[in-house]
């Protein structure tokens, strides 16, 4: 037989071969997979398979796999082109591979991932050599050093599911491309890009690996990964699982790997985290944060971790920013913190088995702390709302240093709204939580000096200054008396500087001016050891027209007496050292009046004590002033401002006596205000200011009154040694029953208003000195019985 026969009989043979491998390559595929699975009961269904040999690329199409009708993989069509010259060079070079629509549909049965439809034992695949029969392949030198390439591997338009028991996991696929992958050996390459979604949120990065011997290298860039925490529920854990929030992450970076250890760098990385809501356990268990938007942004991060050290060192540059936060404290209805915005600037960030954080500033704007929807031991009226501890319109911190000795601050500046502090009967400030401790845990003693050497080793903490900006209104609302007292000091100067606790009793300096009302102030400056448990100080300051008449609660309970008017002048000057008090005070307290004491103990008269009322009218002058120096000593926890040294001085001083006619040539010329009464023993006049009445809730002066108030500033003007009380009175109807406490604050109101607008005509139109113009303590009268008036008094 000819040999051009014999070869044209062996080609007819071969394509007849491929014709039938083309015609029947779906047949077959889809017989040979059925012959395996159908006894698993798992339907595999092929629309169709091509293979040409001569290129060695492979087509599948509409490829399904299901059992009892529910789908566990599926894919449009895969593609695979294989260089047939190579191959018989001994190399495997895939120009190109490609899969769209694929579908693959998992699912976790007790935390374990198995396709959805099969279970274990529907798919068997042995990997022990001894029980499939198969010895283990060593593979030889040329197989390690076969080189296998791809030009580029693409998957589209694809989707996995997992089920877990509270929801469906769905990732899209839009785009996965592998390309420029090298391995042989020890040496792998590829590079790399993602565009998907994953619970309808994007996934995208893109970036490449190197491998070569024992170093790993890789880039990540354009990196974005964003999911929703509600998404992830069941991972959570327990106490977390009700987190809701918006998490996004971008990132560029890249890595190192040898014998050396790991290396990681990063130009930028981005965490926000939008309408974050989740609760804080480790505060207490009903604890909740959230907050409407999170920015932190780390720049040239360096980590490294060295192949010997069990911790990375890890330095950044960052910033962060923080809107709409809201810590609440769910049991107890109370909001803990509150801003709208906080920012960090120029922050430094390392670790070394030890965190170290450096920053410019941190700002917070329209911080609140501490509101809580009600107290322990107070009842507030229903109009009346619980005010916050605190409100700032913006709280700074300059040059933050911290690192393992503690942190350190150039300035806190608190650009303060208000305070408000509410003292209960236990004098506890009840409008602050304290989270830390238990409800029952008792305060700690004092401590003594021989414990000040341990209590040197705490954390440093230092602050160069402290200072309040603005004109804040610190105020006092004490219900530990009855009625309670409000204090109210405006705040002109606020500083605390050289604030240290190394050592733990170090003094820190301290300046304070604040108006008391509208015509009353108070400075203090000193010094203070604020981290030592006995608070060592040293003040000295001055009090200047303090009206006491508010005051009077505290002294109703400590001594029997109340105070029914008197404007307190002061300067002071004492030391604190262990808790003992060193001092002195120079009071002047104009027109100090007191109502009738009580009964005094027996033991009290046994000692042969002057009643207190008594000795002060014994020690003031004919207007009714009190010039005195009270010492002060004692245990601050039970201080004694040298009571028997003020006793002892009220016999040095009597009232003095005025002429009768000096007494007729100071007040007839005003004869309008002003009643003269001669006494009994002939010798004085009882001198009386007529009475300035007002209709049922007037505050304002009318045209009569105006005229009343211009005689009597022309008066005080014209005798400038003269003092003027200021009395009111105001009505409530006796027949309604007893006055609730909401009425009695009304009409107390009234009665201030009444004299505050009094005293503010007189300083404007006559410029009298307010030092010479003391208010007294509204009195609340039966409307059947008496009117609404001012009452005055002149000395």
């Amino acid at each position: 037989m000819k040999l051009s026969t014999l070869f044209f009989r062996v080609t007819a043979v071969v394509i007849v071969i491929f014709i039938l491998l083309f015609a029947s390559a779906t047949w077959l595929v889809k017989s040979a997979v059925n012959h395996v699975l159908t006894e698993k009961e798992i339907q595999f269904h092929i629309e169709h398979f091509s293979f040409n040999p001569l290129a060695l690329s492979a087509t599948l199409e509409g490829v399904n796999m299901s059992k009892k009708g529910q789908t566990s993989v599926a894919f449009d069509q895969a593609k695979l082109n294989v260089s047939l010259i190579e191959l018989f060079q001994g190399d495997i070079h895939i120009q190109h591979a490609a899969i769209d629509g694929l579908l693959i549909n998992g699912q976790l049965i007790d935390d374990t991932f198995v396709i959805k439809g099969l279970n274990d034992h529907d798919i068997d695949i042995k990997v022990d050599g001894e029980q499939n029969n198969v010895a283990p392949i060593e593979p030889s030198n040329q197989t390690q050093q076969r080189k296998i390439s791809l030009d580029e591997f693409v998957l589209t338009n694809s989707q996995f599911k997992l089920t877990t028991p509270d929801k469906t996991q769905v990732a899209k696929v839009k785009k996965l491309a592998v390309s420029q992958a090298q391995l042989q050996g020890n040496k792998i390459a590829f590079a790399f890009e993602l565009d998907a979604d994953l619970n309808q949120l994007p996934i995208a990065f893109s970036g490449s690996i190197n491998q070569s011997d024992d170093v790993l290298s890789g880039q990540l860039s354009k990196g974005l990964l964003s999911f929703n925490a509600h998404d992830y529920q069941y991972w959570l854990p327990e106490a977390y699982k009700t987190t809701k929030g918006l998490i996004n992450l971008t990132l560029d970076a890249s890595f190192k790997r040898d014998v050396n250890g790991l290396s990681i760098q990063s130009e930028q990385m981005v965490l926000s985290l939008l309408d974050i809501d989740l609760p804080l356990d480790m505060v207490t268990p009903t604890t909740r944060l959230s907050l409407a938007e999170l920015d932190l942004v780390l720049t040239k991060t360096e980590i490294q971790h060295a192949a010997d050290n069990a911790t990375p060192n890890i330095n950044s540059q960052f910033t962060l920013a923080v809107k709409q936060f809201l810590l609440q404290e769910l049991s107890q209805q109370a909001v803990l913190a509150r801003f709208d915005t906080s920012e960090l600037t120029n922050g430094a960030l390392s670790f070394d088995q030890h965190i170290s954080l450096t920053a410019d500033s941190l700002n917070y704007q329209n911080l609140t702390l501490m509101q809580l929807a009600q107290l322990a031991s107070i009842e507030l009226d229903q109009d009346e709302n619980i005010q916050p501890f605190a409100e700032f319109n913006q709280l700074s911190f300059v040059n933050i240093v911290y690192n393992p000795e503690g942190i350190q601050l150039s300035e806190v500046i608190a650009d303060t709204k208000q305070m408000t502090f509410y003292r209960g009967k236990q004098n506890t400030i009840e409008n602050w939580l304290n989270l830390s401790a238990p409800a029952n845990e008792s305060t700690p003693p004092a401590q003594p000096k021989v414990e000040k050497e341990k209590a040197r080793q705490k954390n440093m903490i230092k602050v160069d200054k402290f200072a309040f900006a603005g004109k804040p209104v610190m105020t006092l609302l004490d219900y530990s008396t009855e009625p309670e007292v409000v204090q109210a000091l405006n705040i002109e100067t606020f500083e605390l500087t050289k604030v240290s606790n190394q050592p733990i009793d170090s003094m820190a300096e301290f300046i304070i001016k604040a108006d008391v009302g509208k015509r009353s102030s108070i400075a203090i400056d000193g010094s203070v050891a604020p981290f030592y448990d006995n608070r060592d100080m040293q003040v000295t300051g001055h009090i200047k027209g303090m009206n006491l008449t508010p005051y009077s609660p505290y002294v109703a309970q400590s001594l029997g007496y109340d105070i029914e008017k008197g404007l307190l002048f002061a300067d002071f000057d004492f030391k604190v050292e262990d808790q003992i008090i060193n001092g002195q005070v120079s009071t002047n307290i104009k027109a100090i009046a007191l109502s009738e004491s009580q009964d005094l103990s027996g033991e009290d008269k046994e000692a042969g004590v002057v009643p207190l009322n008594l000795a002060i009218n014994q020690l003031t002058n004919d207007q009714g002033n009190l010039e005195v120096d009270i010492p002060l000593s004692g245990n601050v926890n039970d201080p004694n401002f040298g009571l028997s040294g003020f006793i002892s001085l009220i016999t040095t001083k009597a009232l003095t006596e005025g002429a009768k006619n000096y007494i007729v040539q100071t007040f007839v010329p005003y004869a309008n205000v002003v009643s003269l009464a001669m006494l009994a023993s002939d010798t004085l006049f009882e001198v009386s200011l007529n009475d300035l009445e007002y209709q049922i809730g007037q505050a304002d002066l009318a045209q009569s009154q105006i005229e009343y108030a211009d005689e009597l500033g022309r008066l005080m003007n014209e005798k400038k040694q003269f003092q003027l009380s200021i009395c009111p009175s105001v009505l409530f109807d006796k027949s309604q029953g007893e006055v609730s406490k909401k009425l009695k604050k009304q009409l107390n109101s009234l009665g201030e208003q009444r004299v505050d607008n009094f005293i503010d005509y007189l300083i404007e139109q006559y410029q009298i000195d307010d030092a010479r113009l003391i208010p007294c303590k509204t009195k609340l009268r039966d409307s059947e019985k008496a009117t609404a008036k001012l009452a005055f008094e002149i000395k």
